[in-house]
């Protein structure tokens, strides 16, 4: 891949980033994703129906699925800028080969070519 694509898809993993850090910051705020810890010991079953606890577990468990699933992407992310700085950025993790442009467009911190995706599939 040459300089200017790398470049080009660097940008677009650092907006991605970005997004990502965005939301959770605003996840903090709106106290979504640390809510679990904090109310996992206040719900009780002698003062709450057992249908608002149950919604009140979904939405929190949900919350902090979200959270862990935001750091996985930022981890896949930082992977993919590490590998432009080292010079493999679009190879396959598994097989070697170029990973499409395509790919990269849709997905910029993809580590594995279409062929291998299926077979892992």
């Amino acid at each position: 891949m040459d300089k200017n694509k790398q470049y080009y898809f660097k940008n677009k993993l650092l907006q991605e980033k970005n997004q990502i850090l965005k939301l959770v910051e605003d996840m903090k705020k709106n106290q979504i994703t640390d809510m679990y810890e904090e109310m996992a010991d206040e719900l009780s079953t002698f003062d709450n129906h057992p249908g608002d606890i149950a919604s009140i577990r979904s939405d929190l468990e949900r919350g902090a699925y979200q959270k862990e699933n935001e750091y996985r992407m930022l981890r896949k992310i930082e992977d993919a800028l590490h590998s432009i700085e080292e010079g493999k950025y679009g190879r396959c993790a598994n097989c070697g080969q170029s990973i499409s442009e395509e790919r990269l467009e849709v997905i910029p911190y993809a580590r594995t070519c279409v062929r291998c995706m299926e077979k892992a599939d």
